[in-house]
């Protein structure tokens, strides 16, 4: 039986490791490459850059994985880096409040009752449920309420 070797940022295509960057990353300035080493000599695993051509022999699963670490650190500092680019605020500047968004719960208990009630009034209720599923979920809530009506006034957040 074959074994899988897992390791970030590296995946094996028929046993050879691969770099391949998704889009966050390649917006970041990294590209694809496969894990070689140049022609003809060894190199350190770890400062082999994104992008190379390298026609040499292929990293092997512990190179591959050193390759990883460093790429890992190298990855955190760009992302770092482009953070605080994108951070940097102007010195002085008057800074407007987002307006407040409106409370969907109100403070104090809030009984499962309420829930249910709540839910009745919603768009995803009201407008995704036919007539016909709206009677029968209202109908087998009334149910619920008249046979545990401490669980209908129960909070919600009691409830497991």
């Amino acid at each position: 039986m074959k074994r899988k070797i897992s390791i970030p940022f590296v995946s094996w295509r028929d046993g050879r490791p691969r770099f391949e960057p998704g889009p966050k990353m390649r917006d970041l300035g990294f590209s694809g490459t496969s894990l070689r080493h140049p022609m003809g000599e060894k190199i350190d695993p770890a400062s082999l850059e994104t992008g190379t051509k390298n026609t040499g022999d292929w990293f092997g699963p512990g190179e591959a994985m050193d390759w990883s670490a460093a790429f890992a650190k190298r990855m955190a500092e760009a992302q770092k880096k482009a953070k605080d680019t994108e951070t940097k605020r102007p010195a002085k500047t008057k800074q407007t409040r987002a307006p407040a968004l409106r409370k969907t719960r109100k403070k104090g208990p809030y009984p499962l009752g309420r829930l249910i009630e709540d839910w009745k009034r919603s768009p995803s209720f009201r407008d995704d449920k036919a007539e016909k599923t709206r009677r029968d979920y209202a109908s087998k809530m009334s149910v619920l309420e008249e046979a545990y009506p401490d669980v209908w006034a129960a909070e919600i957040d009691a409830l497991d």
